[in-house]
């Protein structure tokens, strides 16, 4: 099932003040934008991180390894379990679609079903993505992260079917590694 959305309301603002509207339009920021020497000095933290797909698995496998990584620990294993506390569930005000909140990231959403059909059933997951088809996904359960960052901004309003697609290969491989 191809989750990617061609015509979205994401794209095009509402005109009715929504909290959709006042987030995405207020500025709209376009992709060109992203590239402007004033975008990268801004500190825009949930915005306009730079980096490759290594540079985001890297930083995301604290999460999904308990805290430590190359030997340097940053977060405790409980610290990382808290990610995974329910902090609100249902229809997301902003997305329009049901998602489950943790501590900064989506979790055990049915989301993960219909991205990822039974690969991820029971497994602990937080996971999110980013403008233009990025997306991480952190595995608790098999210390594993995988990250897509494109090379190509693709802003379609839905899920890129270039990151569900490493992510199902990554899980298939686990399971013909089993």
């Amino acid at each position: 099932m191809s989750l990617l959305i061609q015509s979205s309301p994401l794209l095009h603002p509402s005109g009715e003040n929504t909290i959709r509207d006042r987030s995405f339009f207020n500025p709209y920021v376009t992709p060109q934008r992203s590239g402007t020497i004033a975008w990268r000095r801004a500190e825009l933290g949930g915005a306009n991180g730079h980096g490759n797909a290594y540079s985001v698995a890297l930083v995301q496998s604290v999460l999904s390894c308990g805290g430590e990584v190359g030997g340097v620990r940053l977060l405790s294993e409980a610290g990382c379990e808290r990610v995974l506390e329910e902090q609100s569930n249902g229809i997301d005000l902003l997305f329009g679609l049901p998602i489950r909140w943790g501590m900064g990231l989506a979790i055990g959403t049915p989301l993960l079903k219909c991205m990822f059909g039974d690969r991820v059933d029971g497994r602990r997951i937080a996971f999110w993505g980013g403008s233009g088809g990025s997306f991480v996904m952190n595995d608790l359960d098999e210390h594993m992260t995988v990250a897509f960052v494109n090379n190509k901004h693709v802003e379609a309003g839905g899920w890129d079917e270039r990151s569900l697609n490493i992510i199902n290969a990554a899980y298939d491989c686990l399971a013909v590694a089993k």
